[in-house]
């Protein structure tokens, strides 16, 4: 065995481990600028294992741990005298069966993020209380939110066999999601990961990616589809399609979708020839 080969980042998804304790680590911090440099709103939706947890959280170490990004592109391409506040909600542990399973998760998330902020909780419910912590957030840091959401859709494909359960997740979601459209101005950038597309995102409309790395894009639906009810097959299916499209009604905010490329894949394309490293913080 070489004593100088690093270790396998098997199944790590934390970036601070994968820096400090000598693992392998391919660095995408270059694709993560571009995102927040070219957009606002994005959907990351592939397969488990492929690296969206990891992605996620180097964009939740952007904010202020320069340390962990020493010989990376991020180091000299990043103002990091501005640090953006990051709420991170993630539904990966765990198996959650009821309307009331979800609501105890998403309180206590909620209630975490408060304590970390030093907040008051203003409304009891979860729409409110989430419409709060980003404003009071806003606030108290004098600075637009990142919002970042792992897995958002795994509550339903957690029921995926149980149409009338998967049914009360996804309305159970859409409570807290529904609170993004207005807090537009308080937003500074928004990614959320999955593997479905449900209609859990009010106001909120799909778009291609921007086409900064041509072979890193995967042109994606218009919409967010629709979670059939009655039908634990018909659910199943949708939640794979990825042709599939339902019309969207009213204004709507659009955001891009993803392919994992960008963030997973260890031969992804460079950055096109003449391309300059933009400072800008979240």
């Amino acid at each position: 065995m070489n004593p100088s080969r690093k270790k396998l980042p098997i199944g790590i998804q934390n970036l601070r481990e994968i820096r400090e304790e000598g693992y392998y680590y391919v660095d995408k911090s270059e694709f993560a600028l571009r995102l927040i440099d070219q957009g606002k709103y994005y959907f990351l939706s592939r397969p488990p294992r492929f690296g969206k947890s990891l992605f996620l959280d180097t964009l939740k170490e952007l904010r202020a741990n320069q340390p962990l990004f020493d010989g990376l592109y991020a180091e000299g391409a990043w103002d990091w005298s501005v640090q953006y506040p990051v709420i991170r909600i993630s539904f990966g542990s765990g198996v959650l069966k009821t309307k009331e399973d979800l609501h105890t998760t998403l309180h206590r998330t909620l209630r975490l993020h408060e304590e970390k902020w030093n907040l008051e909780t203003q409304s009891s419910d979860i729409c409110g209380r989430f419409a709060d912590l980003i404003a009071a957030t806003t606030r108290k840091c004098g600075q637009q939110v990142v919002v970042l959401i792992d897995e958002y859709d795994k509550p339903i494909l957690d029921n995926i066999e149980d149409a009338e359960r998967a049914t009360v997740m996804r309305e159970g979601l859409k409570d807290l999601y529904s609170v993004l459209k207005d807090a537009d101005p308080h937003l500074k950038f928004f990614l959320f990961t999955g593997l479905g597309k449900f209609s859990c995102f009010s106001g909120l409309k799909t778009d291609s990616c921007p086409n900064t790395a041509p072979s890193a894009v995967t042109p994606m639906p218009t919409s967010i589809r629709s979670l059939p009810p009655n039908s634990p097959s018909a659910i199943s299916t949708a939640s794979r399609s990825a042709n599939g499209t339902t019309a969207t009604t009213g204004p709507a905010r659009r955001f891009t979708i993803l392919s994992t490329s960008c963030c997973s894949s260890p031969n992804a394309p460079s950055a096109p020839t003449g391309m300059k490293p933009a400072r800008r913080p979240f």
